[in-house]
């Protein structure tokens, strides 16, 4: 487990991709099963990195000259 885990510097993927210009939303696993008409499964306790957050991006169209 511990060689799936990136231990230098990172950068927060949100903050990452909305300063490079791409639009982004960010959702807890919680609010996707409301989302979906999904009951969220019981017993399912935040692991070892904490909530899960899931995240969709979109690049807008470029701007014509």
């Amino acid at each position: 487990m511990s060689a799936l885990v990136y231990p230098g510097p990172r950068s927060h993927v949100m903050d990452y991709l909305s300063e490079t210009g791409w639009q982004v939303t960010g959702s807890p696993r919680s609010e996707l099963f409301r989302q979906y008409g999904l009951p969220e499964p019981q017993g399912m306790e935040p692991g070892p990195l904490g909530e899960i957050v899931y995240v969709s991006a979109a690049r807008p169209p470029a701007r014509a000259r």
